[in-house]
């Protein structure tokens, strides 16, 4: 869906394209860094456990898997 949002919809413009990966499922992570692969240049996260109810990925995971 980030990929045809960038390609249909952003089209070369300078507009970020934000992404919330919900926690649900226990997917944040997964689902953020997907989006950031396909087009995403923003993510929502936590820092600190700070709003990990909400929903939002814990941005350390985020970082560090695309760190490694």
């Amino acid at each position: 869906m980030i990929a045809r949002v960038r390609d249909e919809t952003v089209a070369g413009q300078a507009v970020e394209i934000s992404a919330h990966g919900d926690n649900d499922p226990s997917l944040a992570t997964a689902n953020s860094l997907a989006a950031v692969e396909h087009g995403a240049t923003q993510i929502e996260g936590t820092v600190n456990g700070i709003g990990e109810r909400a929903g939002n990925t814990a941005l350390e995971a985020v970082v560090m898997a695309v760190h490694t």
